[in-house]
């Protein structure tokens, strides 16, 4: 019964969708637009998104395990989660670049501002799966552009809708298909994931995007990056047989502001040019404030309109020395009608000049110094 109801969920979000196109035909070349437009907002940064919304999923407590993990394996992409499941609410939001689940009866659980960051996978894939076991059954859907195209020249055609021959431009994401989730889908559901992202490397450049997502695994995601992430404890990376592990603790801060204390620990033999292991303690502040009415921390003035309260974030690493630069990351809950999601992004600035403005952002006492063991 369950799986029965994942499929009629499924076949009325495709139901609706098309409905709409007969009847608004302009909205097919629209929704082309946007889609690509996003698409190139958010390029090279789909590890980033994923990991974020991934994040923004997980419980603010819980005696499960917080993790995500990317696989890259031949000539796909696996990344699985084990926050909040992805339900048909959420699959109708990300077909709908106006919509979003995010903050949904009070929660600030997200899945993109206005399914945008999701777009983000375009980059590397024609033919994206997603998959997430809930309480109406399996989850499994996937997008291809061809069947788009095909049922939406279907669907105008039954509906007398004169279309001048065949439509070339359509939206990836807008119609999602039945999908099966295949061996190594069906494992992790099976070992704890709620959800998995399936993505099928591009045909064309595809060694260039193993590379590069390769890279992105080995030098960008960063301690900053893992430390930063507000609810994630764990984080993989899996490149056929090799691998890197990020894990982190957090504990109170004693001291006279609220800080917390996070442990990071890096080890894995991804990259045989570092080392194996790295462990650090970082002390982090955290603060969140309006927006003010001008740019900020790098955020571009155009979207405050949409910000409903800026997080700033400041980590020190808790080490001997004098030079220690602070890891600064800002995250702004975004309003979107009457929920809200959350993004972040990070800037490094040397101590000495940056610290008093730090320091009076986030009304902290403590000095230098108190944040070295």
């Amino acid at each position: 019964m369950a799986e029965q109801r994942a499929i009629t969920n499924l076949q009325d979000i495709r139901e609706t969708k098309l409905g709409t196109y007969a009847n608004e035909p302009p909205l097919v070349s629209k929704d082309f637009k946007l889609e690509a437009a996003d698409s190139a907002d958010y390029s090279r940064r789909f590890v980033f998104e994923l990991l974020q919304n991934a994040d923004d999923e997980m419980p603010e407590d819980s005696d499960k395990p917080r993790k995500v993990r990317f696989e890259l394996r031949g000539d796909s992409l696996l990344v699985a989660n084990t926050g909040r499941p992805f339900d048909a609410a959420d699959l109708d939001a990300i077909t709908t670049l106006t919509q979003t689940t995010k903050g949904d009866e009070g929660d600030e659980a997200t899945i993109g501002h206005k399914g945008r960051g999701f777009t983000s996978i375009l980059d590397i894939t024609s033919n994206p799966a997603i998959f997430s076991q809930n309480g109406g059954g399996l989850l499994a859907a996937e997008f291809d552009r061809e069947k788009t195209r095909d049922v939406i020249e279907k669907k105008l055609r039954k509906e007398g809708v004169e279309t001048d021959g065949e439509i070339d431009n359509v939206p990836l994401m807008s119609i999602p298909f039945p999908s099966e989730p295949g061996t190594r889908v069906s494992e992790l559901l099976k070992t704890g994931y709620s959800t998995v992202f399936r993505l099928p490397l591009k045909d064309e450049n595809q060694e260039r995007i193993f590379e590069t997502i390769e890279s992105t695994f080995k030098e960008q995601v960063t301690r900053e990056t893992v430390a930063l992430l507000p609810k994630t404890d764990r984080v993989e990376f899996a490149v056929g047989n090799r691998q890197r592990v990020w894990e982190k603790t957090r504990r109170d801060w004693r001291g006279k502001t609220a800080a917390s204390v996070i442990g990071i620990e890096r080890r894995g033999d991804l990259d045989p040019d570092t080392p194996e292991e790295i462990s650090e303690e970082l002390i982090s502040f955290a603060r969140e404030y309006d927006v003010p009415d001008r740019s900020f921390a790098g955020i571009d003035s155009a979207i405050l309109d949409d910000i409903g309260k800026l997080r700033l974030s400041v980590a020190f690493r808790l080490e001997d020395d004098d030079n220690t630069s602070p890891l600064i990351s800002t995250s702004r809950n975004i309003n979107l009608d009457g929920g809200s999601m959350t993004s972040q992004r990070w800037m490094r600035s040397p101590l000495k000049s940056s610290y008093h403005h730090v320091s009076d952002v986030l009304n902290v006492s403590v000095s230098p110094a108190s944040a070295r063991r």
